[in-house]
């Protein structure tokens, strides 16, 4: 018997009628679980091909040197305290750009610069490099990282 007025269905059994009978539908609609009906790989079918389309996609960063005389490079990069150098730009007719179409473009936005005529740092320090051996007139030796995928 249901009680009509309160908001939350309430049953109420008559000390008299039986018990009602629960049933497990579910279990007997699947049936039991073993080893053969579960799949050994979870994922989906169609979730595999996405994540092998993906996974073709994939470039592995390349590190490159450039060699540029001293001087202007004409690059954009970010230089954030503790980051390493990010270029985000080469300037056009700039002593980098001349690098890049003789060299394949290779640096382009997201190359990251790993060090100038060997010594590493992150943007800042590398920053202040490139002024000091501009000032020297010291040809430079940079190494980039692409940008990978």
């Amino acid at each position: 018997m249901f009680n009509c007025c309160s908001e939350t269905p309430t049953v109420v059994q008559d000390s008299e009628s039986p018990a009602p009978e629960v049933k497990d539908t579910l279990a007997e609609d699947v049936g039991p679980v073993t080893a053969q009906s579960v799949p050994s790989d979870p994922t989906p079918p169609a979730a595999t091909a996405v994540i092998e389309e993906k996974q073709e996609e994939k470039i592995e960063a390349e590190t490159f040197v450039a060699e540029v005389p001293s001087g202007p490079l004409g690059m954009k990069a970010d230089c954030d305290e503790g980051q390493p150098m990010t270029i985000k730009s080469v300037n056009p007719g700039s002593a980098m750009e001349k690098w890049n179409n003789d060299n394949q473009g290779k640096v382009v936005p997201g190359c990251i610069l790993l060090d100038v005529n060997g010594k590493a740092g992150t943007g800042p320090e590398l920053q202040k490099v490139l002024a000091d051996l501009k000032k020297e007139g010291t040809a430079l030796k940079l190494t980039f990282q692409t940008p990978g995928k």
